[in-house]
């Protein structure tokens, strides 16, 4: 997932993490809220970092943080 998340980045499609967070053609914008697409399942990813969304999308984001290198 992280691999697939940050495609956008690596390609230079956007020039930083949080502004991928807004690009919508990534699915990484859902679980961290800023996107919307129904057919996503952000609550099961969410689940693998934290039982509350607040501290699920910070262990979410370091995971991704830490690909980024």
């Amino acid at each position: 997932m992280r691999y697939i998340h940050l495609n956008p980045l690596r390609a230079k499609l956007v020039k930083s993490l949080s502004k991928l967070e807004r690009y919508r053609w990534s699915g990484h914008g859902v679980i961290m809220g800023k996107v919307k697409y129904d057919w996503q399942d952000r609550d099961y990813v969410l689940r693998w970092f934290g039982q509350k969304e607040g501290a699920a999308q910070k262990g979410y984001r370091s995971y991704v943080e830490k690909g980024i290198a």
